[in-house]
């Protein structure tokens, strides 16, 4: 059963690196437009956000379900905000600039911006969106950056860049990470190629863009894939805090030093 999964893999592996060739190489897309869609009274949830975060007029010009999952998405960032270090850092008055990791279409900015603009202070933010496979397609012919240009067209300061994070080097107060990749199956059923699948050293790289007293707020699917993540946490040195709901909050202190800088002074 072993050697017919592998050529399985090996199969799948080919034709996403063929597919991942063809979309990076064919990235036009026409531009794109949401069309808001009318909605019933806010519930107690529903309220709750917009109060929080003033997310009236986001939730009155986007879809529904694209309303929802930016719902989700607080209560996400609202888990994660019972951790001390994010609870600190939240508490701050100054400019925080924020970082999410594989951010597809980016349909949940409004979700960031309000979170970090308004939770427990006012305070400025620039957000910003990474996706390596960002010239993916919908079946409408718009590709993910083409939707992402369009919602962070109206968030302030947000921004979207179609790369890759081991090539980024900016340095951030926090970063989001939702559903990172940690095994190899869900990574070849999105389309990906195995040349991708690296998710110790993703981490370190993303570990190294965060400032001291920074925090990292990693979201998994699974309990599997949350003790794997707790296990690379782990072996970086990061010192984290899991919380329910799958959140796990990573912290950088002033007087944290990471493993291959231990590795250096210890010769």
């Amino acid at each position: 059963m072993a050697p017919m999964n592998a050529l399985f893999s090996a199969w799948v592996n080919l034709r996403n690196s063929l597919d991942w060739w063809l979309r990076n190489s064919l990235t036009w897309s026409p531009s794109a437009r949401e069309q808001a869609e009318e909605k019933g009274e806010a519930d107690a949830r529903e309220t709750h956000f917009i109060a929080n975060y003033f997310l009236f007029s986001a939730r009155q010009r986007m879809t529904n379900s694209r309303w929802q999952r930016n719902l989700a998405v607080l209560e996400r960032l609202e888990s994660a905000s019972r951790s001390p270090a994010l609870d600190k850092l939240l508490r701050q008055t100054g400019p925080l600039r924020i970082l999410d990791i594989g951010s597809k279409n980016f349909d949940y900015v409004d979700a960031l911006a309000g979170f970090f603009s308004r939770c427990l202070s006012h305070r400025d933010v620039q957000i910003t969106g990474l996706e390596i496979d960002a010239h993916r397609r919908y079946t409408d012919l718009r590709t993910r950056r083409a939707w992402a240009e369009h919602y962070v067209s109206f968030v302030p300061s947000a921004r979207y860049f179609a790369a890759d994070l081991l090539n980024h080097t900016e340095t951030y107060h926090a970063i989001t990470w939702f559903f990172p990749f940690l095994t190899e199956f869900p990574l070849l059923k999105w389309g990906l190629p195995l040349s991708l699948f690296q998710p110790a050293t993703l981490l370190a790289h993303a570990w190294s863009l965060l400032l001291p007293g920074g925090v990292l707020i990693l979201v998994n699917q699974t309990d599997a894939e949350l003790e794997t993540q707790c296990k690379l946490l782990a072996e970086l040195g990061a010192p984290f805090d899991p919380r329910q709901g799958r959140v796990t909050v990573a912290y950088k202190t002033s007087a944290f030093i990471s493993s291959n800088e231990r590795l250096t002074r210890n010769g």
